[in-house]
């Protein structure tokens, strides 16, 4: 759970894997907004800067409303 996501602003969380991977994994992420919104082509959600120990996961709010979110992601090896 990210908790509430401020109205036109980016958001960023750092994720640490539980284990390191040998390689940067590739990262998918997806976003659950909890909050009823009417502008849903307005947020996003991005992993970003990933490495061999975690990555970070901006969320981008292009609204005028707070949001509440939570992001489902997986990490894949090579």
């Amino acid at each position: 759970n990210l908790g509430t996501v401020p109205a036109n602003e980016v958001t960023t969380k750092h994720i640490d894997f539980e284990s390191d991977f040998s390689s940067t994994p590739v990262v998918v992420a997806s976003l659950n907004i909890v909050t009823n919104l009417t502008l849903y082509s307005d947020v996003s959600v991005l992993a970003t800067e990933a490495t061999t120990k975690g990555f970070n996961l901006r969320l981008l709010n292009n609204t005028n409303n707070d949001f509440i979110a939570t992001v489902d992601w997986i990490a894949i090896g090579k």
